[in-house]
């Protein structure tokens, strides 16, 4: 019996997927409440919140829906009824489709006063908490269009045809461009001229983006990412794109090992930005990070010198310090300055950054500042650190923080391009005795939701 037992089959496991909800057909009426944080108009019809891509707080609007859940709905504007003041028309002619600049309908002061606002409210109960309310000073702005120098651009590329563009909102599909309103106009002059290079590559398919850059010098470099090397013939064809267009360097490289040696080159890999105040010079790679928004960086790097007010008798650390954006304009101060940076490269380009300036009183080291640290990072050549800087990536510095909390710096600078790990960071120190002198909107990326937040955190004894 238990042999006849054993040779039973078990019934099939029953899996049950959910359906996905069919979404509702025609065109829906929404008053919209107020902005979220992404920039979508709040609806709350029958009481279900309802995000509709394209309205402005204010507005009545006909929509249609594009997804259904369980806590939310989605939407998208098909006509607007009733319009709010700050609507206004965009600029780019792709802006309906491409995913990219979520905000070029609403006026650029009401985006500035959006993000101000809902950075207030996000740090209100850390600035009730203190003695003194946080000082929110002047926003960091510029020009709200032509800003950015790097673009990276997605390629659909075949037989049949060649789209270079972005993503399409919420879409793997791409949106082929003729320009891009927020990049600045050297590069918009080079993406036709692109099309016709790549139009023309025998190996087109295996290029999976495209990113081109403009340096500090006005010197334009293209990078092509790819599955697979392509032919002599297209490395050629490559090589006359180069004379014609003038660019300073162009490389072909594997798509998925990005910063390792080109498949092929040509040019001059370095390029490099000047800051005024102080006056300096920091060299890099297209393959590293920089700030988008040149004019933005440089207020941002003279906005946080003010703040933090060195002296000669300061010692400065600079946390996640890339190829030295804050270290090398702090040692040209002559205190002495310490450098930290997970990436290896990175670290080695901030090393020829200080010997590029003449800056002796620099050093670079290689830290994981995502684990926490068994030897003592604040003391420099047996001299205590006073005051740091905290760039960290959207994740934020938990760890880090957490032992900075601890710390005896009299000043921490912290700049943080996501809001969220700020305050969890921000309310870490707050508990370890610091508290927030001085905050500020850097708004690193006009026409869009994302914002940047500068904060000078001083330890109250």
């Amino acid at each position: 019996n238990i042999a006849k037992f054993s040779k039973k089959k078990s019934p099939a496991l029953r899996i049950f997927k959910p359906q996905q909800k069919k979404i509702k057909d025609g065109n829906f009426d929404f008053t919209i409440e107020s902005l979220s944080e992404d920039g979508r108009g709040i609806a709350r019809p029958l009481g279900k919140t309802t995000f509709v891509r394209g309205a402005l707080a204010g507005e009545q609007v006909i929509g249609r829906y594009v997804a259904h859940h369980r806590q939310f709905d989605e939407a998208e504007l098909i006509k607007v009824i009733h319009s709010a003041g700050e609507r206004v028309q965009p600029e780019c002619p792709h802006y309906q489709e491409c995913g990219g600049c979520t905000l070029q309908h609403l006026d650029y002061s009401a985006q500035l006063s959006v993000k101000r606002q809902r950075l207030t409210m996000l740090f209100k109960s850390l600035s009730d908490s203190q003695p003194e309310p946080i000082k929110w000073c002047d926003d960091i702005v510029a020009e709200p269009f032509n800003y950015r120098h790097r673009l990276r651009l997605a390629v659909k590329a075949n037989k049949h045809l060649v789209r270079i563009g972005f993503r399409r909102f919420n879409s793997h599909d791409v949106v082929d461009i003729k320009q891009c309103s927020v990049a600045q106009p050297a590069l918009n002059r080079l993406i036709n001229g692109l099309k016709r290079c790549v139009s023309g590559l025998k190996s087109r398919s295996s290029i999976e983006e495209i990113r081109l850059m403009e340096d500090g010098a006005d010197q334009l470099s293209v990078q092509l990412l790819v599955k697979s090397e392509l032919t002599d013939q297209d490395y050629q064809q490559l090589s006359e794109f180069k004379a014609s267009e003038k660019l300073h360097y162009i490389a072909v490289s594997a798509a998925k090992l990005v910063g390792l040696a080109p498949y092929w080159c040509l040019g001059d890999p370095f390029s490099a930005y000047h800051l005024d105040r102080p006056q300096c010079t920091v060299g890099f790679e297209i393959d590293d990070f920089t700030q988008v928004n040149p004019a933005i960086n440089s207020l941002m790097v003279s906005t946080a010198l003010d703040w933090l007010a060195l002296t000669k008798d300061d010692v400065a650390a600079d946390f996640f310090c890339g190829v030295g954006n804050f270290s090398v304009p702090l040692a040209m101060f002559g205190i002495p300055v310490v450098a930290y940076e997970l990436v290896d490269a990175m670290v080695v380009k901030g090393r020829e950054n200080a010997v590029r300036n003449q800056l002796n009183n620099l050093s670079f080291k290689r830290q994981d500042l995502f684990v926490e640290q068994k030897n003592n990072w604040l003391v420099h050549n047996k001299q205590t650190v006073t005051k740091a800087v905290l760039d960290p990536p959207r994740a934020g510095a938990k760890v880090l923080v957490e032992q900075l909390a601890d710390s005896n710096l009299s000043q921490l600078l912290y700049i943080s391009c996501n809001p969220q790990t700020l305050v969890r960071d921000a309310n870490i120190l707050q508990q370890g005795g610091f508290q927030i002198i001085n905050a500020t909107v850097i708004d690193m990326f006009p026409q869009t939701n994302h914002v940047e937040t500068m904060m000078l955190f001083e330890k109250k004894q």
